[in-house]
């Protein structure tokens, strides 16, 4: 059955009052489904085709992947919630959603040991449901990471934020700093422990890669963490019509 090319509408998004932005008008789109279809799911590497928004944007999206702000990885659970992992952005130069999801598509599919490629989880309900826990890499797991990168990417489902209309001399630095705002606020919600430790870390992202806040976030913590997970979770309730979350607003700390 052919794939069904029709996606979501994008919705009007509301950015997180703290962060000033210069861009006044922003939206947010959902992938209808994985950005993959796997058409072999034993082979090394498991074959897959990419999915139709990322084959073929001019068909659906309203364009939308081809276009420039900040995209987050989210699982798609059983429960009916979903689980943040990662967020990046597509700002500059040639770089657009779509060419930076098959970036990373292509970075999880690398098998050489020496070149490990993107880390590879295999998510679980537990500990801390509903929204669970990632694990350990299984990059290096050679008969564990077939497994755990299908089952990731088959869960896997891209939310699109952009600023609409694009402008480089504004919108390039809007776009940086949500993506600052948001890989922190995740990683202080979902992390287990502190990141210092180098343990339990529950998000992808190399956060000092992203664009540090300023330095009133860190002293309004943990209320600046819960305005930027409610206001991501309102926006993806609102795309899915029904009630849902993808990171919780209080931290999962095993200590203080």
């Amino acid at each position: 059955m052919r794939e069904q090319l029709s996606s979501p509408d994008p919705i009007i998004f509301t950015p997180p009052k703290l962060e000033h932005l210069a861009s006044n008008k922003w939206w947010c789109w959902l992938s209808p489904a994985s950005p993959v279809r796997f058409e072999s799911e034993t082979e090394m590497p498991a074959r897959w085709r990419y999915a139709e928004w990322l084959r073929a944007p001019e068909l659906n999206a309203n364009g939308v992947s081809r276009g420039k702000g900040i995209y987050l990885w989210l699982l798609d659970l059983p429960s009916g919630h979903y689980r943040f992992v990662h967020v990046g952005i597509s700002a500059e130069g040639e770089s657009t959603l779509a060419e930076r999801t098959k970036h990373h598509l292509r970075r999880q599919r690398v098998v050489d040991d020496k070149e490990p490629g993107d880390r590879i989880h295999l998510w679980r309900d537990s500990p801390f449901p509903p929204f669970g826990s990632l694990g350990e890499d299984l990059r290096s797991n050679a008969s564990e990471r077939i497994k755990a990168g299908v089952d990731f990417l088959s869960k896997l489902r891209i939310m699109f934020i952009y600023p609409d209309p694009y402008v480089p001399e504004r919108s390039t630095g809007d776009i940086k700093r949500l993506e600052g705002l948001i890989a922190r606020s995740a990683a202080y919600l979902l992390d287990t422990r502190d990141r210092e430790e180098g343990l339990h870390w529950e998000t992808t992202n190399t956060l000092g890669a992203t664009q540090h806040p300023p330095e009133t976030y860190e002293d309004r913590l943990p209320a600046t963490a819960r305005e930027v997970a409610d206001c991501l979770n309102k926006a993806l309730s609102d795309l899915r019509q029904a009630e849902t979350a993808m990171m919780p607003n209080e931290p999962r700390r095993l200590h203080r």
